[in-house]
């Protein structure tokens, strides 16, 4: 349903730079909880569900208009596929980063990358949108033993010998959030966290004006396993903190939740940015509430591995040249060792090159298409 202007009866959006509802007609400003008819005591709301026939996503509307395009693929046609009563969440954070505030933060993600494509188009903000994603936020006790390893250098030689450590605990593990929808890769999306719970509000539809929302499909009941490898990845890592020798890692890991019953179900404010270039989508994630950016962009193959092997030839030659220049090579054996220097430095700055372009590589298939453009299973909701 949508909320409307009590000046001028104009459909009334949430405005984040104003932090209330703002009617485009009049120019009026409303707190959410002064308009609308929310019944608060409801556990449920309505919303319109559209579905994308390239990706499969499934968007829900509440009361506003929807774009012809998809918010996760960037395709050009969406379809109203249902009305849907979907679970009401305990809260939410509203957004605090405007939609032209979300388009800076791109362009200067933009601005920052040098392998960027020069054909890429100028950022739009009709590719910008605002969707709420919906998280649980649990607590609970956290148990765990683990098997760590590391090196430590022999004294006086370059050689080493492994060690081996055995480690176990039990915490609370506190506020712990995690995603409610199944499709969108946790890599991904854990790059733009924490998000600050401090600024929950209570659940009221108007916050939704203006803004998409998905729907979970993780249930209360598929969450201790998640709150699992998420404490046990930061226990693993506190723990090799505390460790001194080399290649330091944990080898194995058992551990055990037990979750608290007072889990709540709420909404996070998440900017979608999504381009199609050369036949490809990407999207880009920023954090609605703090305006931290997550994603890959475009990126030149044929740059990153030439710009490799021309910086570490410059090294080489600007290493050898002193040498060459003021007659510093005068045995065979000093020109071998030069050699082999320039050698090693090449190679060390070919190795960074290839190493970077696999973490990009990485990065790009989550953006492109990995389970952030993967809502093919439908929120019966």
């Amino acid at each position: 349903m949508a909320t409307y202007c009590p000046n001028c009866s104009g459909n009334l959006l949430y405005s984040p730079s104003r932090h209330a509802m703002y009617c485009r007609m009049c120019g009026g400003t409303f707190a959410p909880e002064e308009v609308g008819e929310s019944e608060r005591s409801s556990t449920t709301y309505e919303c319109n569900i559209y579905s994308c026939p390239s990706c499969g996503g499934t968007i829900a509307v509440t009361g506003t208009e929807v774009s012809t395009s998809c918010v996760y693929c960037g395709n050009t046609t969406i379809i109203f596929d249902r009305i849907s009563t979907n679970q009401k969440p305990d809260g939410l954070i509203p957004f605090s980063i405007t939609q032209k505030e979300a388009v800076k933060i791109v362009e200067k993600h933009m601005a920052g990358a040098a392998l960027l494509p020069k054909d890429v188009d100028d950022v739009k903000i009709e590719n910008m949108k605002g969707i709420y994603i919906p998280y649980w936020v649990v607590s609970g006790k956290f148990y765990d033993s683990m098997t760590l390893y590391d090196e430590v250098v022999n004294s006086g030689s370059d050689s080493s010998h492994p060690r081996y450590y055995g480690r176990a605990g039990y915490c609370d593990v506190l506020n712990v959030s995690v995603e409610a929808v199944s499709s969108i890769n946790d890599k991904f999306s854990n790059k733009i966290e924490p998000f600050n719970i401090d600024d929950v509000v209570e659940f009221d539809e108007d916050y939704l004006m203006g803004f998409y929302s998905d729907i979970p499909d993780v249930t209360a009941d598929d969450l201790s396993d998640a709150v699992g490898k998420k404490a046990d990845e930061m226990f693993g890592n506190l723990i090799c903190e505390t460790l001194y020798g080399q290649k330091k890692h944990v080898l194995q890991s058992k551990h055990w939740t037990k979750l608290y019953d007072d889990h709540l179900m709420l909404f996070f404010p998440v900017w979608f940015y999504t381009f199609v270039y050369k036949d490809k989508p990407y999207t880009l994630l920023i954090n609605g509430q703090t305006g931290k950016i997550a994603g890959t962009l475009p990126w030149k193959k044929r740059s990153l591995k030439r710009d490799g092997v021309i910086l570490a030839s410059l090294m080489s030659i600007l290493l050898i040249a002193p040498f060459v220049i003021f007659d510093w090579l005068v045995t065979l054996e000093s020109t071998t060792t030069i050699v082999v220097i320039g050698f090693f430095i090449t190679l060390v700055f070919w190795l960074i090159g290839f190493i970077t372009s696999l973490s990009v590589k990485e990065n790009a298939e989550m953006t492109q298409e990995g389970s952030v453009f993967d809502f093919v299973n439908e929120r019966k909701g």
